[in-house]
């Protein structure tokens, strides 16, 4: 019975996995609004565990404010609307702060109003910043190669990180908060992306060159990683085994998107200043 059930699981999560990637690729290949509206529905159930899981309740603020931040980074990140519109950001704190004001049974108002606002920041930033970077390096000009490429290093990465691990890992790396990542894993997955990098990422994709890709390519994996780590630390706070179950075999969004979580900002971060 235990084989069958095992048997079942992992075609369960191969399925759900294969769904996941088909439809991330096909609506990056389709274009900024089929990308903007499949990865809104990320956002927004991303938003919703993350305040479940924290605050144990649907945070109707946080989840209302967090998606118009993401609306607002798509619409100026191809000048529909100015920058300056981002300035509305600052309202929606001060929402969050009156929120815990009026509310009469806040126990811990300022704890409640940091995690609304930490939300934001955790979930809704990352998947905000896709915007930019399917217009980068020049705005209004749509190209998906950035964001599939770091999802193909993020996939590369767990492939590589499991065989290796599988087979050689015995060296754990954070054994406090996830026993089952090794050193040799982590080291595996990062030949296996940069490999994938350069023999096949930068031939094709003409938006950077060799070199960048390379470096994008070990931050996905560096901070994929502990992106990982911060999600299992989250969870293990708040005594949860997965951030939720809509992707049924594989748990929340937040459980597929974890290395994602970390690894976009850092991608941005060094588009942005190089």
């Amino acid at each position: 019975m235990s084989n069958n059930i095992k048997i079942s699981n992992f075609w369960q999560r191969s399925l759900t996995g294969l769904i996941l990637v088909a439809t991330i690729v096909s609506s990056l290949l389709l274009g900024y609004g089929f990308m903007a509206t499949v990865f809104a529905f990320f956002c927004f159930f991303g938003l919703k565990e993350f305040y479940t899981l924290t605050q144990n309740r649907t945070n109707t603020l946080g989840i209302v404010g967090g998606m118009s931040i993401y609306t607002l980074s798509f619409v100026i990140a191809n000048n529909t609307i100015s920058t300056p519109f981002f300035a509305l950001v600052i309202g929606l704190v001060v929402l969050a702060l009156l929120q815990e004001l009026f509310d009469k049974n806040a126990k811990e108002p300022f704890q409640s109003a940091a995690t609304t606002v930490f939300g934001w920041v955790y979930v809704c930033a990352p998947f905000s910043m896709l915007s930019f970077l399917t217009q980068y390096p020049n705005a209004q000009t749509y190209t998906y190669q950035i964001v599939l490429a770091i999802f193909l290093f993020l996939w590369t990465s767990d492939t590589g990180a499991y065989l290796v691990g599988k087979t050689i890992g015995k060296t754990k790396l954070f054994e406090r908060i996830s026993p089952n990542k090794s050193v040799e894993g982590v080291l595996g997955g990062l030949v296996l992306t940069l490999l994938v990098a350069y023999f096949g990422v930068s031939p094709h994709f003409d938006v950077l060159h060799s070199t960048q890709w390379l470096v994008i390519s070990g931050l996905v994996v560096v901070f994929g990683v502990l992106g990982d780590l911060v999600e299992s630390m989250l969870k293990r706070s708040v005594g949860a085994k997965d951030s939720g179950a809509i992707l049924v075999g594989h748990g929340g969004v937040l459980d597929r998107f974890d290395s994602f979580i970390l690894a976009v900002p850092l991608v941005f971060i060094y588009l942005m200043l190089k």
